[in-house]
Order: C-alpha cells, then sequence, then structure tokens
C-alpha cells in the first residue's frame, strides 16, 4: 500500500489468489483507501474452488471488474482500457483511449 502513497496508480491489475497475499484483502484496502483506484479481479479459481466463488467475493470486496484465467487479450485489453478510462483523473492519459489492435502488426520498412 505504500507504493500508492508514492506513485500515481490508476490501475492495479491483482489475481485473487497469490502465495503469500489474500487478494480479496488487497482488493478491500485498495478500495477502502484509494477509491479511484481501479482494481480488476482475476482467478482461475484454485484447485478446489471454481473461479466463480472467488470472483464474486471479489465484486462484494469492491474489484471493478472480474475475469477468469486464462484471459485473452481481446477481453483483457479493451477492459483494461475502459478501467483507465473511468479513474477518475482528468488528467489521466487514457481519458480517451486508442483502440485495441488484437493481430499481427503490418511491417513497416
Amino acid at each position: 500500500m505504500d507504493v500508492m502513497r508514492s506513485l500515481r496508480v490508476d490501475l492495479i491489475v491483482l489475481d485473487i489468489l497469490m502465495p503469500t497475499m489474500d487478494g480479496l484483502e488487497v482488493i478491500r484496502a485498495v478500495k477502502q483507501s484509494h477509491a479511484h483506484i481501479r482494481v480488476p479481479g482475476i482467478s482461475s479459481g484454485g484447485k478446489r474452488a471454481g473461479a466463480a466463488g472467488y470472483l464474486e467475493t471479489a465484486r462484494v470486496f469492491g474489484a471493478d471488474e472480474v475475469m477468469v484465467k486464462p484471459l485473452r487479450i481481446s477481453s483483457f485489453a479493451p477492459t483494461v482500457e475502459r478501467l483507465l478510462a473511468s479513474s477518475g483523473r482528468a488528467d489521466s492519459p487514457w481519458a480517451d483511449p486508442a483502440p485495441v489492435h488484437d493481430g499481427p502488426r503490418p511491417l513497416r520498412a
């Protein structure tokens, strides 16, 4: 949480199940102390439980969006852009996001 005090943070992409931290508690703490920060919660559900239970709890704890792994760039990138655009900061470089290019880029000479 100290990093968020010293840096400008608009988005935290967070896996709900982490080896040393409780991602759900991180979501709750971030949203309580830095409401403008957008937090999409991501989970595959772990070995014993499905993702649905964790993701629903993430929503209750304040996640702005929830996504099931594995992620596809065609859905992940637009979600990140939308969340950044809605961060509430007028000076955000993401206020008017460029379209996402999801495919091979043309070669330049």
